[in-house]
């Protein structure tokens, strides 16, 4: 029987560490000097994993990113191996302990498997390694931070929402400005508004876009005028004036 350093049973021989670099789309993995990027749904978690067990990986070791890791480490748990969520914290400055100042997915994903290569020799592997989940706590969990996302759009709509009431103040600013300037036709007023809701106005456009996209026409389409028929009223009223 080989013991080890530490005094326990020498594990049989492990294969090599892996890294995995995470994105919403897709997914950076590296182990020895083999490279692979999938995609980060079941298809490309499925491939992951069919390329791993090939290669007898040991460890693996990637970042939290926001709960995007969160599909392909249950993959992973799932097909038997050991994996170690890290913080970002842990991931950037092990990296630059390294000197690797480039940030990309391939160097995030060696970076990821020479940190995988750390902890699978320390003597606290299994402080490291992820637990698999409950499922019923994993989904309270994400129902949580939905809760909290949600009210935080509430807030961030009720802001918005005061900042559009002092809004609404400006259209008769609009129209005096129109009118004070002599002005005719189809004008846009730009304004800015203070930390306090009080508006200025920068200026008074008297030859706004007219394009089909343009505000101008966006507005009167939005009240029931179509492109054609507001460029027909504006030459009848010039018309008119002629």
């Amino acid at each position: 029987m080989n013991l080890n350093p530490q005094g326990g049973v020498a594990n049989r021989e492990r294969g090599p560490n892996a890294g995995v670099d995470v994105s919403k789309a897709h997914l950076d993995a590296c182990w020895g000097v083999e490279h692979l990027r999938v995609t980060n749904d079941a298809m490309g978690w499925d491939a992951l994993v069919a390329r791993f067990k090939a290669a007898n990986v040991d460890l693996i070791a990637l970042e939290a990113t926001g709960g995007y890791e969160r599909g392909v480490v249950a993959a992973l748990q799932g097909a038997g191996f050991d994996v170690a969520r890290l913080n970002a914290r842990q991931a950037r400055d092990f990296a630059k302990s390294l000197g690797m100042l480039a940030k990309t997915d391939q160097v995030d994903a060696r970076a990821l498997r020479d940190f995988a290569d750390v902890l699978a020799r320390h003597k606290d592997r299994h402080k490291f390694i992820t637990p698999a989940p409950d499922p019923q706590r994993e989904q309270l969990n994400a129902l949580m931070i939905r809760r909290r996302q949600l009210v935080n759009i509430r807030v961030e709509e009720g802001n918005r929402l005061d900042t559009a009431h002092r809004l609404l103040d400006l259209d008769p600013t609009d129209e005096v400005a129109h009118r004070a300037l002599g002005c005719s036709g189809v004008t846009r007023t730009d304004f800015i508004v203070t930390g306090a809701g009080e508006p200025y106005i920068l200026e008074v456009n008297t030859l706004p876009g007219m394009t089909a996209t343009s505000l101008v026409p966006k507005i009167a389409a939005g009240n029931g005028i179509s492109f054609a028929d507001l460029c027909e009223r504006l030459l009848e009223g010039a018309a008119l004036k002629a």
